[in-house]
């Protein structure tokens, strides 16, 4: 510290620390993770710089009036500068603080010092600025939730008194501030980059200890491990206090996929220069953003980027089958930022009364309570009580009703309508006349005020059976049916039943029935119908069972055929956050007495004995072989999948990159993508012993392996994945022969939406990893192989994790030596077998590990090798091509 002469000798800090950036960009953790540093004093906001120092302020002042003083001045006189005046006014300030840091250079971290960080540098010549950049999204997204940090008490007190800033309630507003404070900092920052060190908020987290080699270095201290430890395990002044990890920049865009496209268009108006300006965005990257939103926006109703409407929410109708998935996919809807899903309520059901003489309006009575008191979009359960089972008495008595906040990834109930929406909504009902007067009031309410949504999602779980006046009211609406294997059904229907004996919602009228062939056969009667409609082509059939084992592939066309934006990002997102473990809060296939008990296929395998499993397709074994069921438990294709509309595009992918007279297997079956008179021949993959489709949930990576050998020995020259099969490229059970492939085979060609073809007369040679020369006529040997995906592997923090495929080329075993470049030792045993996959968890930085395929358990004779280092991997899609080598003879011990 430096001491100033006069009567009281003071002392002042040469160089303090300020931190800069926008709202909700991480300053105040720097601030205090550097705190941890002997070196540093990070005391609270100090939030006096402004009034100080800012254009306009009081020492503005003070100086300008001593210039302007009617005669010669102190400041006059003594030619005192401008900015040596507020470098003087600086060094009482500095004194101030210099007191309290105890002989440490004290940081500043307030957050509005970023719009006068030039006056700042003024005052304190000798300060040093730390810029952090975070991604805008990110930063907005954190503001409209800074109220979670203040708890709901201080949130509701503050709000109405206007303490809370308007970029904490406006989303324009956070926008716009963003883009400020941003370009402010990236201003300073260009014009003093020897006084100002640019930092990215994400590599704060990942890369901690790499920023804060450069922050020591350019603060000139002697680097401490404390601080970069501390900034990744605490969560300092956060907006989610819910959550326990730091969101980096693997998960960054999470909020942006959940914005409507109002929200994305606005921050595109407001923030989208600025993103490129300060470096977030390459001008590359914000054309790619602005070019898929509009792609998205084609999708919707909504005619302009102001989030303005011309058109009413467009409504789908999810309309059963009852326990066969229809709230799972009710919420995987739901959480597309494009649609308002709305909780379980019939309302078709609620307004008619149907019997063998046709369908008419309830009665008032009736029609008030299936569609208030009695039903399950208004009822809740709280401290193990029902409430709002007296909506119709309170309505006639005037009497308030509880409101809720509305949150557009939840399913929205009565209580989330404004007090005159619903009080319009019962008088609607009340007195219709015509069934479609009160079902479009009920539409009308509940959509009131979504302006940024385009779609609202309705789920019946049993109205299948009064389709026809579905049909009848809303002809052009999109309408999806949910299945499931009937077996399953019914013991899921069984199990749910106990569970509403317990809770005795006031909507359910207990089941003294709970037989397992009732509802089977019930199930059965319902399958009737729903196959009568799909035929027709009312309705489209998703299958449970399909979301579970391919959700991407089922997914996407579905949000395609509605409308809706459907790209990767998005539906890898909404996977993640309606999977059953995120739902539940447990692993698929652990029981619990809930409604989501287990979330499997295939229960009833082990529920029936054999004698009730032959009963059970006499039951229903017509309607579970329509919807491809089959009596084993295999599951074929389901034949009403939106998929056959791409066969078309198939058999013109096929045309034009199958030669004539080729022989191709299909993975799938799909038999019918080449017609009679075409000269190619295709088979079932995987087959059975008679050449039929084999179900592939019965084999394994080693099998299909085999078979696709055994297949390309007897000719076979290509090998096609339908668009709806691509799963099979990423599960985990069938990651060894996606592995074999990518080190074997090349890809003739890929067509997204389409299908992905392999050439499997035109392998990719192990020496060069490249692909290897067109063959005819005979087929060459197999060539040993062994490769590791991913590769490099990822390991951003800790140890990185690969998966080792290995083949020898033959039928004889072999084995797999790993040697470690630095430690040493000899080469230590892997694994073993004719070929196989074995995933390696503990791949470390900075170490080189060499695993080595061995014919037989003689440890001499090397066949192939591949090098693994850890990473962050170059993923093409779902994996990469795989590159190895060729060993010869020798002791390697």
């Amino acid at each position: 510290m430096e001491k100033q002469p006069g009567r009281t000798t003071i002392e002042i800090c040469p160089d303090p620390v300020f931190i800069i950036g926008a709202p909700r960009s991480g300053t105040t953790a720097l601030a205090k993770s550097l705190a941890q540093h002997s070196h540093f004093w990070a005391p609270n906001e100090s939030e006096i710089f402004e009034d100080l120092f800012k254009p306009g302020s009081s020492v503005d002042d003070a100086y300008n009036r001593g210039v302007r003083y009617l005669r010669p001045g102190f400041i006059t006189a003594e030619a005192v500068s401008k900015a040596e005046f507020v470098a003087c006014i600086g060094s009482g300030v500095n004194a101030l603080f210099t007191q309290r840091s105890r002989g440490r250079r004290w940081i500043d971290h307030t957050v509005r010092n970023t719009l006068y960080a030039h006056e700042l540098g003024e005052a304190f010549p000798g300060a040093r600025f730390l810029n952090i950049v975070r991604d805008g999204r990110r930063c907005v997204h954190s503001t409209l939730h800074y109220r979670n940090r203040l708890g709901k008490v201080d949130a509701n007190r503050l709000l109405p008194e206007g303490w809370l800033a308007p970029w904490a309630r406006d989303f324009r507003e956070a926008c716009r501030i963003w883009a400020r404070f941003v370009t402010a900092a990236t201003t300073f920052a260009t014009k003093n980059p020897a006084r100002c060190l640019t930092l990215n908020h994400e590599d704060l987290i990942t890369s901690s200890h790499d920023a804060f080699e450069r922050i020591y270095a350019f603060l000139d201290v002697p680097a401490y491990e404390v601080p970069p430890a501390f900034i990744k395990s605490a969560r300092i002044n956060t907006s989610f206090p819910e959550k326990r990890e730091f969101e980096t920049d693997a998960t960054r865009e999470k909020s942006w996929l959940h914005w409507t496209l109002g929200q994305k268009f606005i921050f595109i108006d407001e923030a989208l220069p600025a993103m490129v300006e300060c470096g977030v965005f390459t001008q590359a990257e914000a054309d790619r953003l602005v070019t898929d939103t509009r792609r998205a926006a084609s999708f919707t109703s909504l005619p302009s980027a102001t989030g303005s409407r011309r058109e009413p929410l467009q409504p789908i109708f999810i309309s059963g089958q009852y326990k066969c998935g229809t709230t799972w996919l009710q919420n995987i809807l739901t959480a597309h930022p494009q649609v308002l899903g709305i909780n379980e309520f019939d309302m078709v059901k609620a307004t008619y009364d149907i019997d063998a003489s046709g369908a008419r309006l309830k009665p008032v009575s009736d029609r008030l309570h299936h569609f208030f008191d009695g039903a399950g979009w208004c009822t809740y359960r709280k401290d193990g009580e029902w409430h709002n089972t007296d909506i119709v008495a309170r309505m006639e008595k005037g009497e308030p009703l509880v409101t809720s906040e509305r949150n557009p990834q939840m399913r929205q109930k009565f209580q989330h309508l404004r007090a005159d929406t619903a009080h319009r909504l019962y008088r609607a009902v009340r007195d219709a006349t015509a069934a479609n007067e009160a079902m479009d009031a009920f539409v009308e309410a509940v959509c009131e005020g979504w302006d940024d949504m385009t779609h609202v999602v309705f789920k019946g779980a049993d109205q299948i059976s009064v389709f026809g006046q579905l049909m009848a009211w809303r002809p052009n609406a999109r309408k999806i049916v949910i299945t499931r294997d009937g077996r399953d059904a019914a013991i899921s229907t069984i199990h749910f039943h106990e569970l509403l004996r317990d809770v005795a919602p006031p909507w359910h009228e207990a089941k003294s029935d709970l037989d397992y062939w009732h509802w089977l056969k019930t199930w059965a009667h319902r399958a009737d119908l729903i196959i009568d409609q799909a035929r027709a082509g009312d309705l489209v059939v998703i299958r449970y069972e399909d979301l579970t084992r391919d959700f991407r592939g089922t997914l996407k066309p579905l949000l395609a055929w509605l409308g809706l934006d459907h790209s990767d990002d998005l539906v890898e997102l909404i996977n993640s956050e309606t999977c059953f473990e995120r739902m539940s809060g447990r692993k698929r296939g652990v029981a619990a007495k809930d409604s989501m008990r287990k979330g499997v296929s295939g229960e009833w395998i082990g529920h029936l004995t054999d004698d009730e499993k032959l009963k059970a397709w006499e039951v229903a074994g017509a309607q579970l072989s329509n919807l491809g069921y089959t009596q084993n438990g295999q599951l074929l294709p389901n034949p009403y999948s939106l998929r056959s509309t791409s066969l078309r595009e198939l058999q013109t992918m096929v045309e034009r990159h199958v030669p004539a007279g080729s022989t191709m297997i299909v993975v799938s079956g799909g038999k019918d993508i080449v017609g009679e008179r075409d000269s190619r021949t295709v088979w079932h993959f995987p087959q059975d012993e008679q050449g039929n489709f084999a179900d592939e949930q019965s084999i394994s990576s080693d099998d299909v392996i085999r078979q696709l050998e055994q297949l390309r020995s007897r000719g076979a020259a290509y090998l096609l994945f339908p668009d709806h099969t691509f799963w099979w490229l990423w599960i985990d059970s069938f990651a060894a022969f996606r592995n074999y492939l990518e080190a074997n085979y090349r890809e003739a060609a890929y067509e997204a939406g389409v299908g992905l073809l392999y050439a499997l007369t035109d392998t990719v040679s192990t020496k060069t990893g490249v692909a290897g020369a067109q063959h005819s006529g005979a087929i060459e040997q197999d060539i040993p192989v062994i490769a590791a995906n991913p590769n490099p592997a990822a390991a951003t923090i800790g140890c990185g994790r690969t998966t080792i495929v290995w083949h020898t080329g033959t039928t004889s075993p072999g084995e797999v030596y790993v040697r470690i470049s630095e430690s040493g030792q000899n080469e230590q045993l892997f694994a073993s077998g004719v070929g196989g996959s074995k995933e390696a968890p503990w791949i470390q930085r900075g170490i080189t590990y060499e695993f080595r395929l061995y014919e037989g358990s003689e440890h001499s004779n090397l066949l192939s090798s591949v090098q693994v280092i850890a990473g962050i991997p170059n993923f093409r899609g779902d994996s990469i091509l795989l590159k190895t080598s060729v060993g010869g003879t020798g002791n390697h011990n």
